[in-house]
């Protein structure tokens, strides 16, 4: 019986490590539709553009994750699905036309990618053509004390595009960040462009925000969010798994 405080504030450090918060990012280049996360369970996939484009689709499934396109319009304040953003900055904001799957010199995009992962990268949003322009986008809806792995594509197929980067910053924290480019080549072999992870722990809010920057232009072509186990809730998990079979063990003897 004297077990059971132990097993109590086991419960108790479990409960307090699932609530410690902190983005934790990660990348790489666009390679293959394995860049596609599918750890967890899916909360939301957005194809960030109205799809359509020659050669591409609507509603595009990458390494079986459907991402729902959806057109942002024009609005430099707006909504979509469980998505919200603030821009900052003038210029024009709607769908991007980066055109990997009709522009000539793209043409190893389609053959080098899935035809759906290349419809996935192929559009997307903006806002630029000032500097300091950028956009703070927020996931709402989230489960207090749940952790999530949001995961973000930025590719821009445009001439001159190649020296594009795209910084993304924790808005709880602007020293948390991570800067990608948003294309590697100008011929358009692959990779074209880049995916940014990230690992959260939600809050109080249930809301997570980000902010995207860089330079005269900002993009973004898709997203999507997954709710993920915790390592350290699985550990602590089984070892009360283990602890209870041997008390009960001990009982029987």
């Amino acid at each position: 019986m004297k077990a059971v405080p132990f097993i109590s504030a086991l419960a108790l450090l479990a409960f307090s490590n699932a609530h410690a918060a902190i983005v934790t990012w990660d990348s790489g280049w666009i390679s293959g539709v394995s860049d596609v996360e599918t750890t967890g369970s899916l909360v939301f996939a957005y194809d960030l553009g109205p799809g359509g484009k020659a050669g591409s689709s609507t509603n595009p499934v990458v390494n079986g994750v459907t991402f729902s396109s959806q057109s942002v319009g024009t609005s430099v304040n707006g909504s979509v699905g469980a998505l919200s953003w603030v821009t900052t900055g003038s210029g024009w904001f709607g769908n991007a036309t980066p055109n990997y799957a009709s522009t000539a010199n793209n043409a190893t995009a389609v053959a080098g990618l899935d035809l759906d992962y290349t419809s996935l990268i192929s559009d997307g949003f903006s806002v630029g053509n000032a500097a300091g322009s950028n956009v703070t986008i927020t996931a709402s809806g989230l489960t207090n004390g749940q952790s999530y792995l949001v995961q973000m594509w930025f590719s821009d197929a445009r001439t001159g595009s190649k020296a594009f980067t795209t910084t993304v910053t924790d808005t709880t924290d602007n020293t948390n960040l991570i800067t990608v480019n948003r294309q590697n080549t100008s011929s358009g072999e692959l990779p074209l462009g880049s995916w940014v992870t990230g690992t959260f722990v939600a809050g109080d809010t249930g809301e997570f925000s980000f902010t995207l920057s860089g330079g005269n232009y900002v993009g973004i072509n898709g997203i999507q969010l997954r709710a993920i186990p915790e390592p350290s809730t699985y550990a602590l998990g089984a070892a009360g798994i283990t602890l209870l079979a041997l008390i009960i063990r001990r009982k029987r003897k």
